[in-house]
């Protein structure tokens, strides 16, 4: 499966790990699982692990993710990415996402996101 996803409502957060090559379909199923999921709240903090993925989206498929997320405008999201490939990608959708208070910042490091979310990664999340 190339999108999974946890949520720890305690924590306020959702983690979703990307792995392989991604469709369109493949995530905007994501997000309309998100959306139909009871523990989900839009105002969650979110960390996408993208240390597996592959990004053959095309800006015009980014630009309809963005408009797209179940994601609230306000808080926090961290994109985690090692292939400049797909940092570059992640970077693509924080400037085609990032609306009036909703701040995503891209890292190549699982630690430092989760820091940057003001959480500890635990052993349950984020591996």
């Amino acid at each position: 499966m190339p999108i999974t996803y946890r949520i720890d409502p305690t924590r306020h957060l959702v983690v979703t790990e990307w792995s392989g090559t991604i469709t369109i379909q493949e995530a905007r199923a994501y997000f309309s699982g998100l959306r139909s999921d009871p523990d989900f709240d839009p105002t969650m903090l979110h960390l996408s692990n993208a240390l597996k993925a592959d990004a053959p989206l095309t800006l015009g498929e980014l630009r309809l993710l963005a408009s797209e997320s179940p994601f609230a405008d306000c808080g926090r999201a961290a994109i985690v990415a090692s292939s400049d490939l797909v940092f570059g990608v992640s970077k693509q959708y924080k400037a085609l996402a990032n609306r009036k208070s909703r701040t995503i910042r891209v890292f190549r490091e699982l630690d430092e996101a989760f820091e940057w979310l003001g959480e500890s990664r635990g052993t349950d999340l984020g591996g």
